[in-house]
């Protein structure tokens, strides 16, 4: 399980799953988080397809939309083709009369989400829900994973 996040808390889910026989592996840039890997998001320390999950939540959002594509294409990168890849974001839509909205740089609402994810070219049986407080929207999609790169540069490359 690949646990990319922002907000600092390792998701008890996730971490319960690993618990099971499985491996949890933590990306984050703040030292203080006791990752597993150190990364700006950007560049996952990992190979291609080696995450039967990957979980994302609260840090797309802190990324210029200009590289959304980039970065997602990264973070999927890592997952197993037939994996699960997920990926929670604010609800933009909920977050413009939020005393909360000044700490995103980025919204996305379901729409938006569901277009980054199509156009990533590697994931198939996308699905977009709205937490029941409608402050959150979680995408959650089979990895198709049919890349050729290994990393982020080769990525970059291509283009």
């Amino acid at each position: 399980i690949a646990d990319i996040r922002g907000n600092g808390e390792p998701s008890l889910g996730l971490a319960q799953q690993a618990e099971k026989g499985g491996v949890f592996h933590r990306f984050d840039l703040r030292e203080n988080m006791s990752p597993d890997f150190r990364t700006d998001g950007y560049v996952l320390a990992a190979r291609s397809g080696s995450y039967d999950i990957v979980a994302v939540d609260s840090i797309l959002e802190y990324f210029p939309k200009e590289d959304a594509l980039k970065l997602l294409r990264e973070w999927i990168r890592i997952g197993k083709r037939g994996g699960i890849f997920s990926i929670k974001v604010p609800n933009w839509k909920e977050m413009v009369d939020s005393e909360i909205m000044w700490k995103f740089k980025y919204g996305y609402n379901e729409k938006t989400l569901r277009k980054l994810a199509m156009s990533t070219k590697m994931l198939k049986d996308i699905s977009v829900v709205i937490t029941e407080d409608k402050m959150t929207i979680t995408l959650d999609a089979i990895i198709t994973n049919n890349v050729k790169w290994e990393s982020l540069q080769e990525n970059l490359n291509e283009k």
